[in-house]
């Protein structure tokens, strides 16, 4: 019996030890409203989605509607990117498979950033081109 006591105890301790109760996640890091414009060749553009991502956080999606977004992004250095999909005109499956008709100097290859701001305004307004 006394043996069963002592490997109780001894079990119930490193779990205590190890933190018993946390789930292994790291915290997310904080976030502040950010708002902004996205224009495509001097127009609003209609739809569309704009991605911040920061660091090892996941992605932060918005849509993008008549020009503008909105949301929540990780404060920090985010990089920035931007789609507009549009059906493939060379698919054949039905429903269409959907591609990003902007460059990929706004997407895969995007250098566009934005300096999320704890507090204060935090408006960013992208204007691209088409080519």
């Amino acid at each position: 019996m006394l043996r069963f006591f002592a490997s109780l105890v001894a079990c119930v301790s490193l779990v205590w030890l190890s933190g018993c109760g946390g789930d292994g996640k790291k915290p997310e890091d904080p976030r502040a409203a950010v708002k902004g414009t996205v224009s495509l060749d001097g127009k609003p553009m209609p739809t569309g989605q704009i991605t911040f991502i920061s660091g090892t956080n996941p992605p932060r999606i918005f849509e993008i509607s008549g020009g503008s977004y909105s949301g929540e992004a990780y404060v920090g250095k985010n990089r920035i990117q931007i789609a507009l999909m549009k059906d493939d005109p060379a698919a054949t499956t039905s429903p269409a498979t959907q591609i990003n008709v902007l460059p990929a100097k706004y997407d895969a290859s995007s250098k566009l950033s934005a300096d999320v701001a704890a507090d204060g305004a935090n408006n960013f307004d992208f204007k691209l081109t088409a080519k």
